[in-house]
């Protein structure tokens, strides 16, 4: 019995590694690296914080001493120190039981400062501001923009096109580009990848906890209601990037931001609103998850739409069944 026992933790542990370099081969990757908190916030949630917890600081010396020896730089350090933030925030969440939304809010804000610390002690470290950093990355990548321009000249038929090209061949204004950009998308990404995480982690505990609920439940994250007194929130910061170029040119970026940010909420909202819908005429199996993917990946703005409104028509008593 004692035996069987072992060999069942061994196995775990097997699997915590695994999950492990999982999450840490993740996080070098670009667009892979917003999933790369989940396996690790999964071995902290199933085999307890010890294990979890332990396997984040191996990992993170790992994760050092490949940064020095083999990439030569500190934001892969950086990057896989802001993935176990993530996964302990997320953990901390359903294991503390705190209201998603709260949770979700104060994690963005604490990713988002890390976010900047990492980002401005990397940069100092390689004595490069950020539009020096982006014209370096540019020039390093200087094939790759060759290749694209070619296909943008040989298809240069939309005002989209042309201003691309444009911007390919002028890299000193594709960086200006890229750095007024930058906030906007940066602050609705960080909350969007603690939900993503989130969601991830509740939906999987369902399935592996089978003996012990979660202190959450996917819907927890899905039927979000958000507070009606951030419409004047929403109005202040639509009226800064509508008019506030006429007191500073620093305030239409930063109504920019603030949009941005509640933009991730709203559709969450809008979502949860999407999914009673789907429930209410019964659409299931694999048309079902077509259609969200579609949904999410087409119009996304009609579900931050559909969240904001949500405060003065309530869309959920329409698909309430007799």
């Amino acid at each position: 019995m004692q035996d069987k026992a072992a060999k069942s933790i061994q196995l775990s542990n097997v699997r915590a590694i695994l999950l492990g370099v999982t999450s840490l081969i993740m996080s070098l990757s670009i667009f892979m690296s917003a999933f790369a908190p989940y396996p690790l916030a999964l071995v902290s949630s199933i085999l307890g914080r010890k294990r979890g917890y332990g396997l984040c600081l191996v990992l993170l010396v790992i994760s050092l001493v490949l940064s020095i020896v083999v990439f030569k730089s500190v934001f892969t350090f950086g990057i896989f120190c802001i993935v176990i933030l993530v996964s302990i925030m997320t953990t901390e969440i359903i294991r503390l039981k705190i209201k998603p939304v709260k949770g979700i809010f104060i994690s963005g804000l604490v990713l988002l400062f890390l976010s900047l610390t990492v980002g401005y002690a990397g940069l100092k470290s390689q004595d490069l501001s950020l539009k020096g950093y982006i014209l370096q990355t540019i020039e390093e990548n200087k094939e790759a923009f060759e290749q694209q321009k070619r296909e943008l000249e040989k298809s240069a038929k939309t005002d989209e096109a042309f201003q691309s090209l444009s911007l390919l061949n002028q890299p000193e204004i594709l960086a200006d580009t890229i750095i007024k950009e930058i906030p906007t998308y940066f602050v609705g990404g960080a909350f969007l990848v603690i939900w993503l995480n989130l969601f991830l982690l509740i939906r999987s505990q369902r399935f592996l906890l089978r003996n012990r609920s979660s202190a959450l439940s996917e819907f927890s994250l899905i039927y979000i209601k958000l507070p009606d007194h951030l419409i004047w929130i929403v109005i202040a910061s639509l009226g800064m990037v509508l008019a506030g170029d006429q007191l500073s040119p620093l305030l239409p970026q930063i109504g920019s931001v603030i949009i941005s940010a509640l933009a991730v909420f709203y559709f969450f909202q809008g979502f949860g609103i999407y999914i009673h819908f789907l429930n209410y005429v019964n659409v299931k199996g694999i048309f079902r998850t077509l259609l969200i993917v579609f949904t999410i990946l087409t119009a996304n703005y009609i579900l931050v739409l559909i969240g904001l409104f949500d405060m003065f028509i309530n869309f959920r008593r329409f698909f309430i069944k007799k």
